[in-house]
């Protein structure tokens, strides 16, 4: 039976994975102290704990790496909505980059196989044009600290990853979806709750999003199939929601019923720009839609949940 570790394994996608796994392989999660909390996990599954502190070039991962065959890493600093930091992009490096980068080297001081690397799809961008999904073979271009951090992250991965003989498999996925999901799909759930008239309308865009339960299955996948090293893959959900239909579905998903009025595009993204608030804009009008193709032609990876399918989102 195979050896897992999984770095930031208490966090919303960590939990799933480690729920996935245990029993299916040796599971250790390592922790940056004492007081992580997992909320998400039965009290019937059983994996290691290892405390290695706050992640940087100088974190000790010796113990957290003894008898590991692969690496899933989760760990790393997120996006931080009222960031205090002098130098943000500086903040993301020291942890998304440099960081991973002195966890792979120590892992392959361990004799671990393979290197799975959970980056961003905001390392291709924020926005694709009509007929143009992100894939495999789309020019990167990261825009926010976030993503030029991962994205960052990914070269240096494969270049060390290369020198050192350990397989590296880079994972790309959007906005994850499912039971208490955080971040801005959390947010635009507790609108919904709460506020029933909401203004979009008019706003038939396309989104790729990923279900929880798929992208576990499909880091599953990725730890084991032997052509999935060395590889890069986009992952998401098969289907494209709008704005429009995803408040509907979360709305369907808490008993809810929303009104959507048709209020143009232009005029709210015009608001939104003198308040400040164009990056949510640009999530909230903007298209971001995922080529899946490359995943299920050569893993035979298939999503096995849809957004429209019903899975609870609350």
């Amino acid at each position: 039976m195979k050896s897992i570790l999984v770095t930031g394994g208490n966090g919303f996608i960590g939990q799933n994975v480690v729920s996935h796994l245990v029993g299916k392989c040796q599971v250790r999660v390592s922790l940056r102290n004492q007081n992580a909390t997992f909320e998400r996990i039965s009290d019937d599954k059983v994996f290691d704990r290892v405390i290695v502190g706050e992640l940087s070039v100088h974190t000790d991962w010796s113990q957290a790496l003894s008898d590991i065959d692969v690496v899933i890493h989760l760990a790393g600093r997120a996006h931080v909505s009222r960031d205090t930091a002098e130098s943000p992009i500086d903040e993301f490096r020291k942890v998304n980059r440099d960081a991973s980068v002195n966890l792979l080297r120590q892992a392959a001081k361990q004799n671990v196989s393979r290197f799975v690397f959970v980056s961003s799809i905001g390392v291709n961008g924020n926005t694709t044009l009509p007929g143009s999904p992100f894939s495999e073979h789309s020019v990167p271009n990261p825009i926010e600290a976030y993503a030029i951090s991962k994205f960052e992250a990914e070269q240096c991965l494969i270049e060390e990853a290369s020198k050192l003989d350990v397989e590296l498999v880079i994972v790309r996925p959007p906005l994850v979806y499912g039971p208490t999901a955080p971040g801005n799909l959390n947010k635009l759930l507790k609108l919904v709750k709460y506020c029933p008239i909401l203004p979009f309308g008019l706003v038939n865009n396309q989104k790729s999003f990923i279900s929880i339960t798929n992208l576990v299955d499909f880091l599953d996948v990725c730890s084991f199939h032997p052509l999935a090293a060395n590889e890069c893959f986009l992952i998401a959900d098969d289907e494209v929601v709008s704005t429009k239909e995803l408040t509907e579905i979360l709305a369907t998903s808490c008993n809810k019923k929303v009104c959507n009025l048709p209020i143009p595009v232009w005029i709210m993204t015009k608001v939104a720009n003198v308040t400040g608030k164009k990056a949510i804009a640009n999530q909230l009008f903007n298209n971001l839609v995922i080529d899946n193709a490359k995943a299920k032609k050569l893993l035979g990876w298939q999503p096995q949940f849809s957004m429209k399918s019903g899975l609870p989102l609350n």
